[in-house]
Formats: C-alpha cells, structure tokens, sequence
C-alpha cells in the first residue's frame, strides 16, 4: 500500500470521468453503442480509481480493483449496492463488447448505465469530500 494520494490526482481522476460523460450520450445516439459501453465501464473505472487512490490503494487488473471496490465500499455500506453492480456489470458487458462476436447492448439499456455511472460519481464525489473534511 502506497501513502494516500494528495486530493487534487483525486479530484483528477474524479474530473475525467465526468468529462467522458457527454460523450457517451453522443455515442449511443450516434449509433456507437459498442462504444459507448467501454466508455462507461471507463467512467466507473477513473470513479474507483479516485476512491482506491484516495486510501493510497492501486491496483493492476481491473478485476482486482472491481473486487476491491465491492470490498471496500459496497459491503461496507460506504457506496450504494447499485453503484458496485454498475461497476460489475458495465466490466463484464465490457470484456463482451470489446472482445467478444455479440450484437451491441440495447441503447436504452446503455443510457440507463449512463445514468448509474453519474449516480456513482456523484455518490464518490460526496464520499472524498466527506473523507478529505476529516483530515
């Protein structure tokens, strides 16, 4: 475990998953759904990032951060249940989407995670605030 990373690399990776956010409401609409779907699975990724990076935690694979995410937050009640399924769904769908022969997700259902991924966000957004007032 490394030292806790200073708030403004936090509030970095915070930042860039919110500026990806419009993108991907273009993309679905543009007709890029594959697409899109990596891009949320990236949003709710840089989200993690920020909150694993906070507590001075990496890691390599993106199943280890996935499992850390649930570990750390969601089953401590820190993060909401459909915050931490959001993230293991938009992983899988993405793994299929960037890797697999299978027909795109349906582009409603890709918006719906659009809107979990900004739900998300905005749940760690308030939990770094929390967490930086108390230092």
């Amino acid at each position: 475990m490394s030292e806790p990373l200073v708030p403004s690399k936090v509030s970095w990776w915070l930042d860039r998953a919110e500026r990806w956010l419009p993108a991907i409401e273009r993309d679905v609409h543009d007709g890029l759904v594959d697409r899109a779907v990596g891009d949320v699975y990236y949003v709710c990724f840089f989200i993690a990032t920020a909150l694993e990076l906070q507590q001075g935690r990496e890691y390599k694979r993106h199943s280890a951060l996935a499992a850390a995410i649930n570990r750390d937050y969601v089953q401590r009640g820190l993060i909401s249940a459909s915050a931490g399924s959001l993230y293991n769904l938009v992983l899988h769908a993405r793994a299929i989407s960037d890797y697999q022969v299978a027909d795109a997700p349906d582009p409603a259902e890709v918006l719906a995670w659009l809107e979990g991924a900004k739900a998300f966000l905005s749940e760690a957004r308030t939990l770094v605030r929390q967490r930086a007032s108390k230092d």
